[in-house]
This record gives C-alpha cells, structure tokens and sequence, in this order.
C-alpha cells in the first residue's frame, strides 16, 4: 500500500508537485551540499581566502558525489574508470592544493612559487571533470559503437 501526501485543499486543474526524480537533481543537491560543508572547514582550518577555498570545495564536491553515489549505489565496481578519475581529481588537484595553500612552510620542489595560479588551475580541473563525467555517461559513444562494423582479427 502506498502512502501518498496529503492535501487538504485542492485546486481543480492543478496537480500536487511531483517529486524530483532527475538524477542529475539529486547529484547537484550532493555538489552543493558538500560544497557548502567544505567552505567553511577550508576557511576556519586552513585559514584560506574564499577566491581559493571556492575552487577547492567545488573539485571536492564534484569527486564527492560521486564517492557518495559509490557508496549507496548498487553494482558499481570500484575501479570503474568514473571512480579513478575521480579518486584522481580529488587527491592530486583539491588535496594537493590544500597541501600546498594550507601551510605556509611546506617544502616546495622548484624556485617558483605558484600560488596565483592554483585557483585557476582548479577550475580548469573541475571544467575537465564535468567534461569527462558527460562523455562517460553519455550515451554518444555506444550510438557510434552500434554503426562501426565488428574486427574479425584475432
């Protein structure tokens, strides 16, 4: 037996609001939640500047919803390549540059310091992780994949 929301009053010609299905609703309300977890814990822990602790929460939050979806998800193998670049996304550009922001007395290999660009280059890593994540759940390689002809060698 399914329970339904009740409405008290209701209006002829307009119907109760369905809930929100989209996935892709759910994964902006896991991006958004994280994102707004993480600010603050980068802004009072690491004592960063918002332009930088933006980025790094994004990057965080993109990788993250798809941890959480691995968590809770049914039949995802651990090493699916959606995981990897994830787990590579999150480790060698949000936690590196937490590493390098965060503390001012780290060792650094070279003799420039780079700084300025790290919250650009941020943004350019979650550019490319939206970029990687729509090709990969696209259905646009399988459509290109049904119409080349099958290799015979072997």
């Amino acid at each position: 037996m399914a329970i339904d929301a009740i409405y008290p009053i209701r209006i002829p010609g307009i119907k109760a609001p369905a809930q929100a299905r989209s996935s892709l609703a759910r994964r902006l309300t896991v991006i958004l939640g994280l994102a707004c977890v993480l600010v603050p814990i980068q802004l009072l822990l690491f004592d960063l500047p918002v332009y930088q602790a933006l980025p790094i929460a994004a990057l965080l939050g993109l990788t993250g919803q798809q941890f959480v979806q691995f968590a809770f998800g049914r039949g995802q193998d651990l090493f699916e390549p959606i995981n990897m670049v994830a787990g590579y996304f999150a480790l060698y550009f949000a936690i590196r540059a937490i590493y390098v922001l965060g503390w001012t007395g780290v060792p650094r290999l070279g003799f420039f310091y780079y700084d300025d660009y790290i919250p650009a280059a941020l943004w350019c890593a979650c550019l490319g992780y939206v970029a990687f994540t729509a090709g990969y759940r696209s259905g646009f390689a399988r459509r290109i994949l049904r119409r080349l002809p099958e290799s015979t060698a072997s």
